[in-house]
């Protein structure tokens, strides 16, 4: 009875560490530092029950950036100038693109780009100004990896 119970002890604390361990670190919304001559690009996912469960690829001038998560954001440093945001489809085969907007960034300004998922797989994208920007990434949250 002894070695049943130790036995169950150790399989629950190896399940639970490896549960914990898959899990990604958050943190709530804070602003970032524009970076000297550059331009920061905040492009958010707000919560939404479409698409849910899918991860999009972020990419920023055609360099990947991570994965944008339900009710998540990137903060992005970008060089001046225009600026393409896209957003693909998370596929091993294909890369599908869902949805991209070109802006076009000054010196040390603050953009926020919000990406809406639909019905049937459609994505849209909208720059937001600052005031309306800062209220609705409020409540996002930055998804870090282990």
């Amino acid at each position: 009875m002894r070695t049943r119970f130790a036995v169950i002890m150790v399989l629950g604390s190896l399940l639970l560490s490896l549960v914990a361990g898959c899990v990604a670190g958050t943190t709530s919304f804070q602003k970032a530092d524009v970076d000297q001559g550059k331009a920061l690009v905040y492009v958010f996912r707000p919560e939404s029950v479409f698409a849910r469960g899918e991860m999009f690829k972020l990419e920023v001038n055609g360099t990947k950036q991570g994965m944008l998560l339900n009710n998540g954001y990137i903060p992005v440093h970008v060089d001046p100038g225009e600026v393409t945001v896209e957003v693909f489809k998370n596929s091993l085969i294909s890369k599908p693109l869902l949805a991209d907007l070109t802006l076009t960034a000054e010196a040390g300004g603050v953009y926020y780009v919000k990406v809406k998922p639909g019905v049937a797989w459609t994505v849209k994208m909208f720059k937001l100004d600052s005031e309306q920007g800062t209220e609705e990434i409020s409540s996002a949250v930055l998804y870090q990896t282990k």
